[in-house]
């Protein structure tokens, strides 16, 4: 095993990986009911080895009424039966393992679904014992208990007329938070993370893994200047707060240390500098971050650059993060960040180059490796995303253009990165042999496995290329990451150095072609090209063209 507790800042297999996630209702259905499964997944087990992947991300495949895609759990010790049974997550995982490969599941504890017994037991009356598991209040002057807005913009508390309360929820209605300062509530949560590592789990990724200590006391949320809704997000009073960092170093302690296991935690609204108070190699309250701070550049490159200096320096020999363009939650990267419409391919491997050069643990969203892009649907009722629909009723309410708002919300909307993995050329794109649960994007003809891997310049081979250069050269994972470009808005240019080994990476970010003059520390060198998605020769002139979107990767002597 690499690393070891008394060298937690050294070599770790998680730091090596590189990450894939799979959503598993989208990624391969067996049974043909439309909705992908674990036998789908079980089937790709070759492909996704072949592609030269570490670990798969599983995002939930526990029972759920599906209001928000497996993120409502009302059974955390059972399997959906959409996806299977517990004896075909069982084999998936052996099927990894053999393949030398790991499993990290998605760990939703911020929130239960309001069909889990928890609930409904705490629900069906005040003096309930459980009735204390969940954030119950009663409503003040005829309103909510607090003006809090949930994630989706509405109301963060339900009224529940039996018992004459609200209950929190942060996301849905159907998703009531836990009252994570109930001690029986830790336990039991303590109890089901050792069921699943007892079965051979690697790794958990926690979601919303810094909300889970409310404010005691529920104050309301500061308004902003001219914000006129209703409702307020108010981040500083359920983020970060006091009790947090004592559970999650509970947490490792009493559960994780025991079977080596791993955590990484989804986190929002923090600085590098608090980022540390959970991820700092001294702290070990989680083995990683998995931030948003890209993700949320939404296209500018300016800030991506900005967002990779600022948190690379402030982790160096502290802590260590994620690098992503994007999951399950945000729109296809090539739609954002690249062309998709007349470079994408090109602007695809340029986002793969970054992606697996930049300093941190990269993941990507099944399909990325293929340059799938974001998807337009006819209508609202063509989608399925909850929070896009409910974002839709918000605004129309306020009198905007219906029409107006379906074009502004299909661009960002969560079904983008859920729509169905494209297999091949074939009905449904080898999906499914039934009625996909979301439409397959209509560009499955072109942007398919079948076709990439007979295509020796596709995205997908250039990924598997990619990754087999991370893998051979360890400076591309633990090398110094040096600027070069800071003050080019279309050229990124950065160096990774491990000792004696030094390399360049030299991206377009633009669909424009760039001349490039390299900076005086790189002349006098040695360049040998290692990789390159459009460059025909190996030579590295003190002043060169770069095709549009086009990558170079050096090693310098």
């Amino acid at each position: 095993m690499l690393g070891s507790k008394k060298k937690y800042n050294g070599r770790q297999w998680w730091k090596e990986a590189v990450f894939y996630q799979v959503y598993p209702r989208s990624f391969r259905d067996t049974n043909g009911d439309g909705n992908g499964d674990l036998a789908g997944i079980i089937e790709k087990l070759d492909y996704l080895h072949d592609l030269g992947v570490d670990a798969i991300w599983l995002t939930p495949i526990y029972a759920s009424p599906m209001a928000d895609n497996g993120y409502d759990v009302s059974d955390y010790y059972a399997v959906n039966p959409m996806f299977g049974a517990m004896a075909d997550f069982e084999k998936l995982l052996e099927g990894l393992h053999f393949r030398g490969m790991k499993l990290m599941m998605d760990l939703v504890i911020n929130h239960t679904s309001v069909f889990h017994p928890w609930f409904l037991e705490s629900r069906s009356s005040l003096d309930n014992p459980k009735r204390d598991w969940y954030i119950w209040r009663y409503g003040r002057d005829g309103h909510e208990p607090n003006n809090w807005a949930s994630h989706f913009m509405t109301s963060a508390w339900e009224f529940d007329e039996k018992t004459n309360q609200y209950y929190l929820h942060m996301f849905s209605k159907e998703q009531a938070d836990l009252n994570w300062r109930n001690a029986e509530v830790k336990e039991e949560i303590f109890q089901m993370v050792r069921f699943w590592l007892g079965k051979g789990v690697d790794a958990f990724r926690m979601d919303m893994a810094n909300y889970l200590m409310k404010s005691e006391s529920l104050p309301d949320a500061p308004r902003r200047e001219g914000d006129t809704r209703p409702y307020v997000h108010g981040e500083g009073l359920y983020a970060n707060q006091p009790g947090m960092r004592e559970l999650l170093t509970e947490l490792r302690s009493e559960v994780l240390d025991k079977y080596g296991a791993v955590i990484f935690g989804e986190m929002y609204f923090l600085t590098p500098e608090t980022a540390l108070e959970y991820a700092a190699y001294d702290q070990r309250r989680m083995d990683m971050l998995y931030q948003y701070e890209i993700v949320g550049a939404r296209g500018d490159w300016e800030k991506v650059k900005k967002s990779v200096r600022v948190w690379y320096e402030a982790f160096k020999g502290k802590a260590w993060s994620s690098i992503t363009f994007s999951n399950h939650d945000s729109p296809r990267p090539v739609s954002i960040f690249g062309d998709d419409k007349n470079a994408r391919a090109e602007s695809a491997k340029c986002l793969a180059t970054f992606l697996l050069t930049a300093p941190g643990t990269p993941f990507f969203l099944e399909g990325e490796e293929l340059g799938m892009t974001n998807v337009t649907y006819p209508d609202l009722a063509s989608y399925s995303d909850i929070e896009m629909k409910t974002k839709y009723a918000e605004r129309v309410s306020r009198g905007e253009d219906p029409g107006s708002i379906l074009i502004d919300l299909a661009r960002w909307s969560r079904d983008n990165a859920r729509t169905p993995m494209q297999w091949n050329a074939e009905t449904e794109a080898g999906f499914t042999t039934g009625r996909p649960w979301l439409p397959v994007n209509p560009n499955y003809p072109e942007v398919n496995v079948d076709f990439e891997q007979e295509d020796t310049d596709s995205v997908l081979n250039f990924y598997k290329k990619l990754i087999a250069l991370r893998r051979k050269h360890r400076a591309l994972i633990y090398g110094e990451y040096v600027p070069l470009t800071p003050d080019d808005w279309e050229t990124y240019a950065y160096k990774r150095v491990l000792g004696a080994d030094v390399y360049i990476i030299i991206l377009n970010t633009s669909p424009r072609e760039w001349h490039m003059k390299i900076p005086d520390e790189l002349k006098n060198h040695r360049h040998k090209l290692l990789l390159s998605s459009l460059a025909p020769n190996s030579d590295m002139e003190e002043e060169f063209l770069l095709k549009p979107w086009e990558t170079r990767i050096y090693k310098s002597s």
